[in-house]
């Protein structure tokens, strides 16, 4: 997999959305986490069944002490690397299922592409640094099992970055 992270040639750092009349950068920080297995790819087996990718399923854990602000779930699963997602992309399913989490000073924490029914929270919730959240999928905006993680300066997956 082409994993994204947070260099300069990354689609997630150059990607530029207009919302409410508003430029933003709003993957600035963001990286997908992938698992690696010892022959440097991220799955084994059949590329187009999830439990072929090593973090499939893994626990996400909260980065900080925070409260969640934003919960997605229930859209269901993508088949990896097909040409369709499982659903329309939309600002509403772009993240698939997600947890946002206000980690304090004007800083929100965004984990995404989780599995449907796996997440252990809702908005509301305090949550301690270390704390199980839900586990890694491949919903929304997603052609693999990965974590699509980011930090961002507002509650919305969509705020600048």
């Amino acid at each position: 997999m082409d994993t994204q992270c947070p260099a300069n040639d990354s689609v997630h750092r150059r990607v530029l959305v207009a919302l409410a009349n508003h430029l933003g950068l709003p993957e600035r920080f963001a990286v997908d986490w992938v698992q690696l297995g010892a022959d440097g790819s991220s799955f084994s087996g059949n590329q187009s069944d999830n439990r072929s990718y090593h973090c499939y399923r893994a626990e996400v854990l909260a980065v900080a002490k925070g409260k969640v602000v934003g919960v997605k779930d229930g859209i269901p699963e993508n088949v990896p690397k097909a040409a369709k997602t499982a659903v329309p992309i939309t600002l509403e399913t772009i993240g698939g299922n997600y947890v946002m989490e206000d980690i304090r000073g004007g800083r929100y924490a965004f984990y995404a592409h989780l599995v449907p029914g796996t997440i252990g929270m809702k908005v509301g919730d305090s949550v301690s640094a270390g704390e199980r959240l839900a586990k890694i999928d491949n919903s929304g905006n997603s052609t693999e099992a990965h974590l699509h993680f980011h930090v961002c300066d507002g509650p919305s997956a969509s705020t600048h970055g």
